[in-house]
């Protein structure tokens, strides 16, 4: 998404300190005439989103644990199976903001339409007793390793994972001299 400085088109100022959109989206928008649409307060250029958003997370890939909740104090708390799921998910985040680079986010807001389509190729280090061209048929679950990548790029590059329209995830044995990792890939989808 590109973010323009100059001030939205759509906004209407409303008294010397309100400059907000004019959209009722009640956010402070910025645009250029002709080249920026306001999408629920953000000014985005339609060409920059048919781009897809590509880049490789480096690491091991961690899979999404189990939940446990319980109750301390009379307070809820929630702990993930995993212990180091909370740094594989920075990781993802982080990539994504940098390959990004405030080209697009899709809001979620009455009246957008636009969902993500996601392809991830998860790279797991082979172990010494697999042979060459093996396949990974143990754990981690490729389903565990996609909803932990999902829940990283919520708040990133869309509000909330419902906004996924496909997904498609796979887990293959990194090549000899390459990197465990996940390459990901995300384009923007009209519903």
């Amino acid at each position: 998404m590109r973010i323009y400085s100059l001030r939205c088109t759509r906004k209407r100022k409303r008294s010397p300190h309100d400059d907000r959109c004019d959209d009722g989206c009640g956010s402070y928008c910025t645009g250029e005439k002709g080249e920026a649409i306001c999408k629920g307060g953000l000014m985005v250029d339609e060409s920059a989103i048919s781009s897809p958003i590509s880049f490789f997370v480096a690491g091991e890939p961690v899979p999404e644990g189990s939940t446990k909740a319980f109750v301390v104090n009379g307070k809820p708390r929630i702990t993930h199976g995993n212990p180091n799921m909370d740094k594989w998910r920075q990781r993802i985040a982080t990539e994504a903001q940098h390959a990004s680079e405030g080209r697009w986010f899709i809001p979620k807001r009455e009246g957008i339409n636009d969902g993500a389509s996601i392809e991830i190729e998860f790279l797991i280090p082979r172990p010494k007793s697999v042979r060459e061209g093996a396949q990974p048929t143990k754990r981690p679950d490729v389903d565990k390793l996609a909803r932990a990548a999902l829940d990283a790029l919520t708040g990133v590059l869309f509000d909330d994972d419902s906004q996924v329209l496909s997904l498609s995830a796979r887990k293959v044995y990194q090549a000899a001299g390459s990197s465990p990792g996940a390459m990901v890939t995300v384009s923007r989808s009209e519903a």
